[in-house]
């Protein structure tokens, strides 16, 4: 989902946050593919493949993350990070805003015959703006993509090997200010990829 809020002043104290973590539920703007890992702001990783969902939007238009690909166990086990917009004159970040996407959900296959894609994409990381006149950073702002599933078949003696699903790309942190003190932590990175068995 979308949080915006409009204030003169906007305070995260240290015992506080804004938990936007797969609030995007089954949003997908990046067509990550089967067992792909989904984009936002970086490119989604493959399950078996090169690449997996394609980046999207910009930094001052607001949105959200993308869910991972595959068969995955809840709607909310592979959702990207949600949406949120802080528009204040004074901003000052103690504590924590996180819009990070879900780590996808494993997999496992029963048989020989089983493809060799079973863990599921995690999603991209959504995205958090801030504008303000003043804004102070000793808190924390994360975007990041969820990890990728794993992968694992059982029942073949043949004992094949099977794909984690691909990590989702990073989401998107934008901040614009005349004036900004940042000691803190700001981040939006992509995932790695779940383990293959």
């Amino acid at each position: 989902g979308f949080l915006r809020i409009y204030a003169d002043s906007i305070i995260i104290d240290q015992n506080s946050a804004i938990d936007a973590d797969g609030a995007a539920r089954s949003y997908d703007n990046s067509i990550p593919g089967s067992y792909n890992g989904a984009g936002y702001g970086g490119q989604g990783g493959g399950s078996g493949s090169p690449t997996g969902g394609s980046t999207y939007g910009e930094n001052i238009v607001l949105d959200m993350g993308s869910r991972g690909g595959g068969d995955q166990a809840t709607e909310v086990s592979c959702s990207g990070g949600g949406a949120i917009l802080l528009d204040a004159n004074y901003i000052q970040i103690d504590g924590e805003i996180s819009a990070n996407g879900n780590n996808g959900s494993s997999g496992s296959a029963s048989g020989c015959s089983t493809p060799s894609d079973i863990g599921n994409g995690g999603g991209s990381g959504g995205h958090i703006i801030l504008f303000g006149n003043s804004v102070q950073i000793t808190g924390t702002i994360a975007a990041n993509g969820g990890q990728g599933g794993s992968g694992s078949v059982v029942n073949c003696s043949s004992n094949p090997s099977a794909n984690g699903g691909g990590g989702g790309g990073g989401g998107r942190v934008y901040i614009s200010s005349s004036s900004i003190e940042n000691n803190g932590t700001l981040t939006s990175l992509g995932s790695a990829g779940g383990s293959g068995a």
